[in-house]
């Protein structure tokens, strides 16, 4: 499944694999108190994992580029002016 784009792009597909972790999630709650399971690990996966990554990511990019590139995105940036040129 892993390297075939032709999966990804028939809607079928996506559906049935959309609705069938949908249920499967939804019984394991039924079964199961993920709400303990997962409170415990959730604020790890939604909050300071997704923060980190980005900080390391950020910071990985800023090096690989070499600083502040002041034109890259904006145009030329002045700090008498209120937004980017």
């Amino acid at each position: 499944m892993i390297g075939q784009d032709q999966l990804g792009d028939n809607h079928w597909f996506t559906l049935a694999f959309i609705i069938v972790f949908y249920w499967l999630i939804t019984l394991l709650n039924l079964k199961f108190d993920m709400a303990k399971i997962g409170g415990a690990i959730g604020i790890w996966l939604g909050v300071y994992l997704p923060i980190g990554s980005g900080f390391i990511l950020g910071l990985a990019a800023f090096l690989k580029r070499g600083g502040l590139i002041p034109t890259a995105c904006w145009g030329p940036l002045a700090y008498t002016a209120p937004s980017p040129a």
